[in-house]
């Protein structure tokens, strides 16, 4: 397993801070070339640094791209910045930061349902159109306003059953196994069921105000995860959100959690 490997491999060492793992935009930077169709602009909003990753990412942006009726909630891609032939930098729209940005700050909430519900369309139109995202995490959903979620970082996506990439950050842990627990960590990985897993860890992120896991170290996080254990759900006071959690945790699939979640909404007037 990716666990033992870690544990066994000289050249490993452990990182104190786990940000590295988590941020896929400290990479460095490689030479992309430019490809046809890849739509060259000058910087509109956002930029971010290409790393190894980025043709992936944004092969699958100009995928979605391509799609008919793409929901607010999938971050906007404009092009690439380019010079001598080669991406320079992504050009993406303008956000107010992830939700890892807002974890701490007491004054801003986000477990209300109609929030989690954008993210779970936004993984729905993903899934109906063969695409797992692969790391569904805080880093990759920003904030287009303050109430607006929208699903980036595409550098793990692949096709439904495909052969997934690692997670960008060098991590032991494969692509959004912090997030998306054992199979994920384990490499049975390919699977829609495991952003839906993700979903209801950022759930329990948003409720708890944690990262998963985070009272532990890189190593013990991966062996606890590896072997199946999940965060506490007690943690988490509202019964509704403790359900829907519970649901994303059993690696379902994603529209019986919008069914949970359309259901929750129409019975809460002031999630609505």
């Amino acid at each position: 397993s990716l666990v033992e490997k870690a544990l066994t491999e000289e050249n490993y060492e452990v990182i104190g801070d786990t940000s590295e793992f988590l941020d896929h935009d400290h990479d460095d930077p490689v030479e992309i070339p430019v490809e046809e169709g890849d739509n060259v602009v000058e910087p509109l909003d956002d930029t971010k640094r290409i790393n190894e990753y980025s043709r992936n990412e944004i092969d699958h942006y100009k995928k979605i791209q391509s799609f008919d009726l793409v929901p607010p909630s999938i971050r906007k891609f404009h092009g690439v910045t380019a010079s001598n032939n080669l991406v320079q930098q992504l050009c993406l729209e303008k956000t107010l930061g992830s939700l890892r940005d807002y974890l701490e700050k007491p004054d801003r909430s986000f477990d209300n349902l109609a929030f989690i519900r954008q993210i779970a369309g936004g993984l729905k139109f993903l899934h109906s159109h063969g695409i797992v995202h692969g790391d569904i995490g805080l880093c990759c959903i920003h904030l287009r306003t303050l109430d607006e979620p929208v699903i980036c970082g595409f550098e793990c996506a692949h096709e439904v059953g495909g052969k997934p990439r690692p997670s960008s950050g060098g991590s032991i842990l494969y692509g959004s196994s912090i997030w998306g627990g054992a199979k994920v960590a384990n490499e049975e990985i390919g699977k829609t069921a495991n952003d839906v897993y993700g979903l209801g860890s950022v759930i329990w992120s948003l409720a708890t105000r944690r990262e998963p896991y985070s009272n532990l170290p890189l190593i013990q996080r991966a062996i606890a995860i590896s072997e199946g254990k999940t965060e506490d759900l007690d943690e988490v006071s509202d019964p509704t959100l403790r359900e829907i959690i519970r649901k994303c945790w059993e690696y379902c699939e994603i529209d019986p959690i919008i069914e949970l979640l359309d259901k929750a909404i129409e019975s809460s007037p002031k999630s609505s």
